[in-house]
């Protein structure tokens, strides 16, 4: 079994990569396994809905690079004796350290588990700012990548995504990194993709950066004044109710927010929303309706009472 590790802070787009590796590669039997930062599984469902068939599992208490690592290197194993897919894609939680995951797989010491370079997306809206707020994990997942995917570019021009690039190249000088609409890359890309297998004495697995070493091994560090806020049976009472929570939650009004995402009715009868924030830009679309609404936050600060009284109970 191929295990491909696909990194990126909090609302990179992990998942949309992910789903459209799957569509272009129909000819593989991959699972899926996910780790969410709280306690909502709306990535997995987002999968489950566009690519019919997928073996999806799911860890949602603890991070797989740290505080969770026995729980995912149980579930490693058991989809590599039980399943055993082809390519087991790994989507890590936004504050997953790549390269504390890497050293986990590494540790099994397990010849059917074969670790493929890792890819690691990075929003280029966004990277400048969160690098400067959340140096420790942004740096570490570039450092032990072999390819940067540079989400949302399509739109920038080479003089706006140069600073980006060049900050990129000061930690990861090796890496490819891939601008514009990744979805418009050849099969044989995507192809490659699953195909080249980290050798151990390639290096690649560490970056080859030691000058340029920002990290620590501890997971649990990194993340202490990072919490997560999940509320249960939630709704409001419009769309319009939720976009100006939104817009709040961009202005700071509830603490400093780089993530947030969910799923609730807003009081239309059989619709439900999905809303989607990542450094004070948002999304909302339509959602099918789902058997519980939740929706987290992610952020320093949090003030989860002011966040509870904007909601309703269901």
């Amino acid at each position: 079994m191929k295990v491909l590790i696909i990194s990126g802070f909090l609302g990179a787009g992990k998942t949309t990569f992910l789903t459209r590796l799957v569509r272009r590669m129909p000819d593989v039997d991959f699972a899926i396994l996910e780790n969410e930062f709280g306690e909502t599984d709306i990535d997995a469902k987002i999968i489950g809905q566009d690519v019919d068939s997928l073996k999806i599992w799911e860890l949602t208490e603890n991070c797989v690079c740290c505080t969770g690592k026995a729980d995912f290197l149980t579930n490693l194993l058991t989809i590599s004796s039980a399943v055993d897919p082809d390519v087991l894609l790994v989507e890590p939680t936004g504050v997953a350290k790549l390269g504390n995951l890497i050293r986990n797989i590494e540790g099994l010491h397990y010849d059917r588990i074969r670790m493929l370079h890792p890819v690691t997306i990075v929003d280029a809206h966004a990277f400048l700012s969160e690098k400067e707020s959340y140096d420790e994990i942004c740096l570490d997942q570039i450092a032990h990548s072999a390819t940067l995917v540079l989400s949302k570019s399509e739109q920038m021009s080479e003089d706006e995504l140069a600073p980006c690039i060049r900050e990129l190249r000061q930690y990861n000088g090796h890496a490819e990194i891939v601008t514009g609409d990744y979805d418009r890359r050849e099969d044989a890309w995507w192809r490659g993709l699953l195909t080249d297998l980290v050798t151990k004495d390639s290096g690649a697995e560490d970056g080859g950066h030691d000058d340029h070493e920002h990290t620590h091994h501890h997971g649990e560090e990194d993340t202490e004044d990072l919490h997560t806020v999940t509320l249960h049976h939630v709704s409001l009472p419009s769309p319009v109710h939720l976009l100006a929570l939104l817009q709040d939650i961009a202005e700071g009004r509830f603490g400093s927010v780089p993530r947030a995402k969910g799923c609730l009715p807003c009081h239309t009868p059989g619709e439900w929303i999905r809303f989607d924030l990542v450094d004070k830009r948002w999304m909302i679309s339509g959602f099918p309706a789902q058997p519980e609404a939740a929706a987290t936050f992610i952020g320093r600060g949090l003030d989860e009472t002011a966040l509870q009284e904007r909601f309703e109970k269901v």
